[in-house]
């Protein structure tokens, strides 16, 4: 959707997913009051490039209360969600880059991506939200363990940055889903054995050089390796699909 105006042969109520983006790739920047018509929306999607202004236009009731997925996409720019918006039926939010948010905004949320704020303040909003699941950082911060160790996290995406070492991580004793990509410093998976991981994807950690401990997980079931290392599979149960 680029443009303010529906067209005559759209129903809105029949739409479930829907992505505000700009004409041929450029910035979207303001927002659009029709989107409020879509009442059975599920999914919304602002972006692949939005402006801080259009973030900030979003007012309350802009929104339908249907949505329960929202992403908020700037191309890395640092965005702060509207402090009088809050939305208590998302379940899962999306940013490419530092949405600046409080935990009010979103309080029954359930799975966040987002890149941390230098301060690491968005980072602990999202952290003190109870219901939260699943989190996918776009960078690690430093002693990411000890932040989120005491969570009921079931999944997590480790996304970029220097993290040398998953020291820490089996304090996560809950989880079965686990994305590590761009992690060029990382060595050594040893620290998963003990976890009931189910679902692994290690991607472009070049570091990593010993794989042994992907067997040393009885509850694995999907396994993607890309451009890390050169792994030996042949120590995998056969149920494993990699």
């Amino acid at each position: 959707m680029t443009g303010p105006e529906l067209p005559a042969s759209l129903d809105p109520a029949a739409v479930e997913r829907l992505r505000l983006s700009g004409p041929a790739g450029t910035p979207l920047t303001r927002w659009f009051p029709a989107v409020a018509a879509f009442v059975n929306l599920r999914e919304l999607m602002l972006g692949p490039i939005v402006t801080r202004s259009l973030v900030a236009g979003v007012t309350p009731g802009a929104i339908p209360p249907s949505v329960t997925t929202l992403g908020v996409f700037t191309g890395g720019t640092p965005v702060a969600w509207p402090r009088d918006v809050t939305l208590p039926n998302i379940t899962g939010v999306r940013a490419d880059g530092q949405l600046m948010l409080r935990r009010d905004a979103f309080p029954n949320v359930r799975a966040v991506a987002l890149k941390p704020a230098h301060n690491g303040q968005n980072l602990d909003e999202v952290l003190a939200i109870p219901s939260l699941r699943e989190l996918h950082l776009m960078t690690v911060p430093p002693a990411v363990f000890s932040r989120i160790g005491h969570l009921p996290l079931t999944g997590l995406g480790l996304l970029g940055g220097s993290l040398t070492s998953l020291t820490g991580i089996e304090s996560l004793t809950g989880l079965t889903s686990l994305r590590l990509h761009n992690l060029r410093s990382l060595r050594s998976i040893a620290a998963l054995s003990t976890l009931p991981i189910e679902t692994l994807q290690i991607r472009y950690c070049p570091a990593i050089t010993d794989f042994t401990p992907l067997a040393e997980l009885p509850r694995l079931r999907s396994l993607q390796l890309v451009a890390s290392g050169t792994p030996d599979l042949s120590a995998l149960p056969p149920h494993v699909t990699a």
